[in-house]
């Protein structure tokens, strides 16, 4: 703005939006508000703003992007939760309250009598399907087929029945296990990471689910709440993959040392350099695949639960979540399976 006299100037900076009255304590309207900085200079052909107001723009800078930035968090979390940050993290040793206990102890004998139950019934239809190929070559008779069956299922099903309890209590303790250093990264976090953050890395996506459901109409807006779940269980598991990742990792690096230990007593005391190095590379190759699977487990579990948001939220973005999770890791460990009988037929 040129003065009256015509022989100074002003640097004239100004900033239109609604959020800038917030970031210098004014209420917001409707209508923008213009912030101004400005300040005298001392010639027209002056090409650069003075320290001061340039201090002045950078503070309203800052203070523009900040408020914004928590104004849109705060408006996208309102699709997922009303309660206040971090209202799902729980406390450090809640899973061990008696109504935790119970839940987590009858969830892990479930899933334990389910895989027991799955593998039986597996490996039944493919022993049906063998027996039927040898009937219909001639070298086997139906009767003989289904002695065979029948005395396989008697064996099989009492042998399977008798490694429950050992595999639930294995399975329960490693559930504790994951459960302690969930909690113990949640809390790592929470000194890392801002409030915001934390609130991601522990959000319920089941509840978010429900919540969006009420929030947006989701037969209209399926692409938008795919995204959204999609983003939001992948940040809600993450710390939980990591936790399970590491528990495994452990019991990994256990275990060999432990048949390191072994081929070491049986060699009387020494190992060959390319035994070690042997014992290095299983180690490692085993740990990539662990990685990978659980990896490839946590993208498609936050895509299983943005298509089982559009279907059913709560219930089917849990369920579709999970079979999502368990398909992928199932794929990395079929590939690895296939590409070790590979390098093993190659090596024969």
């Amino acid at each position: 703005a040129k003065t009256t006299a015509g022989a100074r100037y002003l640097d004239v900076k100004y900033y239109s939006s609604s959020v800038g009255a917030a970031a210098v304590g004014a209420s917001p309207s409707t209508s923008p508000v213009i912030i101004l900085a400005c300040s005298a200079s001392s010639s027209s052909s002056s090409s650069s703003s003075p320290p001061s107001l340039q201090k002045l723009q950078s503070q309203l800078l800052g203070s523009l992007s900040a408020t914004s930035k928590t104004m849109t968090t705060t408006q996208n979390r309102s699709e997922l939760a009303d309660g206040p940050l971090c209202q799902y993290r729980k406390g450090f040793l809640d899973h061990y309250k008696p109504k935790a206990l119970v839940t987590s102890t009858l969830r892990v004998a479930t899933q334990q009598g389910t895989t027991i139950l799955a593998a039986f019934m597996s490996e039944q239809l493919e022993g049906d399907l063998k027996r039927g190929k040898l009937v219909s070559e001639g070298k086997l008779t139906q009767r003989e087929a289904d002695e065979q069956a029948e005395e396989w299922e008697k064996v099989e099903w009492e042998k399977r029945w008798k490694t429950f309890p050992n595999k639930f209590l294995m399975a329960l303790a490693k559930y504790h296990a994951v459960t302690i250093v969930v909690r113990f990264y949640e809390y790592v976090a929470s000194l890392c990471f801002s409030p915001e953050t934390l609130d991601k890395l522990t959000m319920d996506y089941f509840a978010a689910s429900k919540t969006m459901s009420k929030k947006i109409d989701i037969p209209q807006q399926k692409g938008h709440a795919f995204s959204r779940m999609a983003d939001t269980t992948f940040w809600a598991n993450l710390l939980i993959t990591l936790s399970d990742y590491s528990v495994h990792q452990i019991l990994f690096c256990y275990g060999y040392y432990v048949y390191y230990q072994r081929q070491k007593k049986k060699n009387g005391g020494k190992m060959t350099k390319d035994d070690e190095k042997e014992v290095v590379k299983s180690c490692a190759i085993s740990s990539a695949h662990l990685f990978a699977s659980r990896s490839c487990g946590l993208v498609c579990s936050a895509i299983g639960a943005g298509f089982g948001t559009i279907i059913w939220p709560g219930w089917g973005t849990l369920m579709v979540s999970s079979m999502a999770e368990s398909a992928g890791g199932m794929m990395i460990d079929d590939g690895y399976g296939k590409a070790m009988e590979a390098l093993t037929g190659k090596k024969s």
